[in-house]
């Protein structure tokens, strides 16, 4: 058996490497706790950058699109909300310029200006009133103010008076009424020491006279290579004669009124 001394020196090594053990699991203990924190620190410090930096690419982006579009800046993640308002935008917009989306049909509020050609099917104006006209006081207008009728209005950038003019053939069906003058070049053209009187190309004789210090026999309308004229038949020979073309831009019903000879 061990002597008391002996046992006593056995106890005291147990309890240092007891204390040592418990000693060496606090300091791993310690560094574990350290080590955890210090892993939250590290994914809370990249969630705050990935969170962060599309606020931080937003705000050094330049605006590009009209207010109140939100500009989407180049490598950064577009936010729904951003991608949302814009579309709603647009339709807004779109709605505003053509009308109710998904309608075939097309309805403008304001002012519509085609800068190209447009073709049309049938052009069907709604009533309005005379009032702003286009450039040099041009418009065509479905009056049912003052004026009540279909009213094309010509420009004045010839100076003077406005015009307009038809380059082709018009045919009106029903009346028509002048409240000007109607220019249809009339002229009256006389010849001396002859028998006949010829208008100028283009147009026809409507009338005629003549002049002579004797008589007449007889006068009527004639036509040479073409062209209207007015012919006189004195009495006698030798006497003073005048013949007298009433001419026009005019197309008779049913041709010509001259008798060729």
């Amino acid at each position: 058996m061990k002597p008391d001394s002996q046992f006593e020196q056995d106890d005291a090594r147990v309890l240092a490497l007891v204390q040592r053990a418990l000693a060496e699991e606090r300091a791993r203990q310690a560094r574990a706790r350290w080590a955890l924190l210090g892993g939250c620190a590290l994914v809370a410090s990249v969630v705050l950058v990935v969170w962060t930096k599309p606020a931080w690419a937003q705000a050094a982006c330049t605006q590009s699109l009209p207010t109140p579009l939100v500009t989407l800046c180049a490598d950064a993640p577009a936010r729904a909300s951003d991608l949302n308002g814009n579309t709603q935008q647009l339709v807004t917009w779109l709605t505003q310029k053509v009308g109710a989306v998904g309608s075939a049909n097309v309805a403008v509020g304001g002012t519509l200006s085609v800068a190209g050609d447009t073709t049309l099917g049938r052009l069907l104006p709604a009533f309005s009133t005379w009032g702003p006209t286009g450039s040099g006081g041009a418009g065509i207008v479905n009056d049912n103010g003052a004026y009540q009728s279909l009213m094309i209005v010509g420009n004045n950038s010839a100076g003077g008076s406005r015009r307009v003019r038809v380059f082709d053939d018009l045919a009106v069906d029903a009346n028509l009424s002048v409240g000007g003058r109607v220019d249809i070049g009339l002229e009256v053209v006389r010849c001396v020491t002859t028998t006949e009187c010829l208008c100028p190309t283009g147009k026809t004789v409507l009338s005629g006279g003549c002049w002579t210090d004797s008589g007449v026999r007889y006068q009527r309308p004639i036509r040479r290579g073409g062209s209207d004229g007015w012919t006189c038949n004195r009495v006698g020979e030798g006497n003073l004669i005048a013949v007298y073309a009433v001419c026009a831009r005019v197309q008779p019903i049913g041709g010509a009124i001259a008798i060729e000879p």
